[in-house]
C-alpha cells in the first residue's frame, strides 16, 4: 500500500494516478473527504483528516510499504512557520509509530537552509526531523519552483494585460512543471534498492526569467501586448492579504522571492543530466493556455 499525503494536490493527485497506473495499490490523505471522492471516485482508498492529527496520521500510515509526505499549505496559519513545526513532528512521529520504512518527502530548493528563504525554512526543519527516524530509508526531492506557481497571474493578466509579481525579471532561475516532479517522485516511491538518506535536486528543462515566461505565454495566448511588471514587495503582500492570506503566511511567502532575488534559493542547487527534467516552460505555456481560455 503507498500513501500519499496532500492527495488532491498539485503533486500529490499526480503521484496517485501514476502509481494507479501502474496497478498499485493506493491509500489518498486529504483534508476534504469530498474533494478526495470527487477527484478519485471509487479508484483507490482514501482517508479525509486533519494532517496535525496524530491518531489520524499514523492508521493511516500502518502497513505502508512507502509514504509520499509533504507540508499541505495552510494558507490562513496564524503562525506559518509553528504550522509547519507542528505539522513536520506529526508526520515524522506517524512515521515512527507505523513502522513505515520508506518515505519520499517533498521539499524545496533552498531547503539547505533554515532562514533566509521565508517558507522554504519549514522545509528545511521537516528534513531535519525526517533524517533523525532511525531505520528510515528517505528520499527528498529539491524541487524547484512549480510552473503552475503561474496560474496566479491569470487574473491581472485578464484585468490588466500584465504579470505583476517582485521577483526581478530578468533574473533566470530553474521552474518545473509538477508532472515531472510527480513522475520523479512515484519512481522513488516503488524504488525498494534506496537505502538511508538521499536528497535529489528537481531543477526543470532550463532556467528562465518572467521576462521569458511573460514573451511565451503571449506566444501561446495570442497576445502580443502581456507585459511583465516588477511589483513591490508591500504590493505582493497586500494582494496575499487581500485574497485571505494570513499576514504570518504572506511574509513568508514574501521572505520566499526575497531569496529568490538575492540568489540564496538557489545557492546550493547545480544543473546536471540528473536534476534537468523534461518538461520545457514552451511545452507547458499550452497547459497555461488551455487554461487560461478554460
Amino acid at each position: 500500500m503507498y500513501v500519499i499525503t496532500g492527495a488532491t494536490g498539485n503533486v500529490g493527485s499526480k503521484v496517485a494516478a501514476n502509481l494507479q497506473a501502474k496497478g498499485k495499490p493506493v491509500r489518498m490523505l486529504g483534508r476534504s473527504e469530498e474533494k478526495l471522492k470527487s477527484i478519485f471516485s471509487n479508484k483507490a482508498e482514501f482517508k479525509a483528516g486533519d494532517i496535525l492529527n496524530s491518531e489520524y496520521l499514523t492508521g493511516a500510515f500502518t502497513g505502508a510499504t512507502a509514504v509520499f509526505a509533504i507540508i499541505p499549505p495552510n494558507m490562513g496559519a496564524p503562525d506559518s512557520r509553528e504550522y509547519q513545526h507542528k505539522a513536520a513532528e506529526t508526520i515524522a512521529s506517524a512515521v515512527e509509530k507505523a513502522g513505515v520504512k520508506r518515505v519520499v518527502l517533498l521539499s524545496s530548493v533552498g531547503a539547505h537552509r533554515a532562514d533566509g528563504v521565508g517558507i522554504v525554512g519549514g522545509l528545511h526543519d521537516f528534513e531535519e526531523r525526517m533524517k533523525k527516524i532511525k531505520g528510515l530509508n528517505l528520499v527528498i526531492l529539491r524541487s524547484a519552483y512549480f510552473m503552475e506557481n503561474t496560474f496566479m497571474a491569470m487574473n491581472t493578466i485578464r484585468s490588466m494585460n500584465m504579470i505583476a509579481l517582485p521577483v526581478e525579471p530578468e533574473l533566470r532561475y530553474p521552474m518545473i512543471a509538477t508532472q515531472d516532479v510527480a513522475e520523479a517522485a512515484t519512481d522513488y516511491l516503488l524504488d525498494e534498492s534506496i537505502t538511508g538518506t538521499r536528497v535529489q535536486y528537481l531543477l526543470g528543462s532550463r532556467d528562465v526569467s518572467y521576462n521569458d515566461v511573460t514573451r511565451i505565454y503571449s506566444e501561446a495566448l495570442g497576445n502580443g501586448d502581456l507585459k511583465y511588471i516588477k511589483a513591490g514587495y508591500d504590493d505582493m503582500k497586500s494582494a496575499l492579504t487581500g485574497m485571505g492570506v494570513s499576514e504570518s503566511v504572506a511574509d513568508d511567502y514574501l521572505g520566499l522571492v526575497k531569496g529568490i532575488n538575492e540568489g540564496r534559493l538557489y545557492e546550493d542547487a547545480r544543473r546536471n543530466p540528473y536534476t534537468t527534467t523534461r518538461t520545457s516552460i514552451e511545452d507547458f505555456s499550452k497547459t497555461f493556455a488551455s487554461a487560461y481560455k478554460g
